[in-house]
């Protein structure tokens, strides 16, 4: 019926300290998307703990994809309907995708 478009997209560097004071970073991103849908047929897509090596959704009238570098992939973390507007027979269905990638040293301008 629709396409995927983009909710929120939070995009964040975990940081960690080990047991020797040394700091690594990691990339940590997560991508909420919703599609309109009928209320009387049931989505056909993600499912919890589902993974994808991109995620495409529409933002702003443009086609973005989000596919980060390395060897992670995204994870479907959560779904769930809204009403688009009551009483309607379409309801928004939303995706969480989360990424967390690989431990890596921090940009050299944090200066550690």
């Amino acid at each position: 019926m629709s396409e995927w478009m983009l909710d929120d997209l939070q995009e964040t560097l975990d940081p960690m300290e080990d047991e020797n004071g040394v700091v690594k970073v990691r990339k940590h991103i997560t991508v909420v998307i919703h599609k309109k849908v009928t209320a009387d047929v049931p989505p056909s897509s993600g499912n919890l703990g589902d993974t994808r090596s991109a995620i495409t959704y529409q933002v702003g009238g443009l086609w973005r994809t989000n596919n980060p570098a390395g060897t992670g992939k995204f994870k479907c973390i959560g779904f769930g309907l809204a009403p688009v507007e009551l009483p309607s027979e379409f309801v928004y269905w939303r995706e969480t995708w989360d990424y967390i990638g690989p431990w890596t040293d921090p940009p050299p301008e944090w200066g550690v």
